[in-house]
């Protein structure tokens, strides 16, 4: 009986050994090529994280630059984080970038190169996957098309905004809109919902809004003779 379990047993040591012979090279393959996916996951990982810190750190810089009034090292520097993150490689875009074409349309407008402006919201719009940056960049691109003197236009930016996201933002910009297409009551209803979320008196002092529900009510200015 010792001497059948004991066969039986070297039979299955060599059948195992027979077995590793065969498949032993596939399985330390396998098993490396496991451990390099997990460590070139965790390498992707570690590039991805040292990016956004350096495109964090670039934004801090081309927004302090902004700040100090060094308006040409805003954009050099807002520009690079954009340039150095192209969306075809990185998915979604960086926030620092969508970040940096926010503060370059915001440096266009003060230049009042409205164009550019349009260009850099675009750009926002086109490779943004946030929806709040998303949102921020829609308000703005309706408000300098409403600047162009496209109002209808501006209104097709705004309606593709979810209300519950906008805020008073979204409202503020409706209501300019709608005052610049002439709709009077349209554009109260917007301004005396603003007030009410405020909750600030009625007068143009206290009240933003105010004078703008004023402006509805005068009277169309007469051309100059």
């Amino acid at each position: 009986m010792v001497d059948e379990i004991y066969a039986s047993e070297q039979e299955q040591v060599e059948a195992i050994k027979k077995w590793l012979r065969e498949n032993g090279i596939a399985i330390v393959t396998g098993v490396l090529l496991g451990l390099g996916a997990v460590g070139g996951w965790r390498w992707w990982q570690a590039h991805i994280r040292a990016e956004a810190e350096a495109a964090s750190a670039l934004f801090e810089q081309a927004l302090g630059a902004s700040l100090n009034g060094k308006i040409d090292e805003a954009e050099k520097i807002a520009r690079s984080v954009i340039e150095a993150r192209p969306c075809a490689f990185y998915h979604p875009c960086t926030t620092y970038a969508a970040f940096s074409a926010l503060l370059l349309a915001r440096l266009a407008v003060e230049k009042h190169d409205l164009a550019a402006a349009r260009t850099q919201l675009e750009w926002v719009l086109a490779n943004s996957s946030e929806e709040g940056v998303r949102t921020t960049a829609r308000i703005r691109l309706a408000r300098v098309l409403l600047a162009e003197g496209k109002p209808d236009e501006a209104w097709k930016q705004v309606e593709k905004i979810d209300p519950a996201d906008g805020g008073a933002g979204l409202l503020a910009v409706k209501g300019d809109i709608l005052a610049a297409q002439g709709k009077t009551a349209e554009a109260r209803r917007q301004y005396l919902d603003l007030q009410a979320r405020a909750g600030a008196a009625a007068d143009a002092e206290s009240d933003p809004w105010a004078l703008k529900l004023e402006n509805l009510n005068a009277p169309p200015a007469k051309n100059s003779p």
